[in-house]
């Protein structure tokens, strides 16, 4: 399934470019998507609202990312990041990832990059299987304004 997101390769793969950040798959709808990071780390990470569909509920085992290495990270209560195993998104709930939250880490990136630009990412979902999305790469003050968004 293709997930219709704003994007990094913005031409590397057959997918859209749009403004508007929503796609659903079979368990899970993603409401909008952002990255934000640092082009001369060559990292990245990655936020998003998704929101269960199905009454089991899924969850996020792991994201890959062509020529990068992505990791699931979630904020510890002291401030610090632990990568983590899997994201849930519980049924009839939601799942935020971003700024200050859990999010996607994506570094390594065998490329630069700068704000306007886009990144392809693979979420792999436990039940509903994997989505494709090409996510926009803005400026980290303005990644949680767009993620929190109405």
């Amino acid at each position: 399934m293709l997930l219709l997101v704003s994007s990094l390769f913005a031409a590397c793969t057959g997918a859209p470019v749009v403004p508007s950040t929503s796609a659903t798959g079979a368990t899970v709808r993603v409401e909008r998507a952002v990255a934000w990071g640092l082009a001369s780390a060559r990292s990245v990470s990655l936020g998003l609202l998704a929101t269960a569909v199905s009454n089991e509920g899924d969850a996020l085992d792991s994201v890959s990312s062509p020529g990068a290495k992505a990791m699931l990270h979630q904020t510890e209560s002291g401030g610090g990041m632990a990568a983590v195993g899997v994201l849930e998104a519980p049924p009839a709930g939601s799942l935020t990832l971003g700024p200050g939250r859990s999010h996607v880490m994506i570094n390594q990136i065998d490329h630069t990059f700068a704000v306007g630009d886009s990144i392809e990412v693979t979420l792999h979902w436990r039940r509903g299987g994997s989505m494709h999305l090409r996510v926009p790469i803005v400026r980290f003050g303005d990644a949680a304004t767009l993620l929190d968004a109405p």
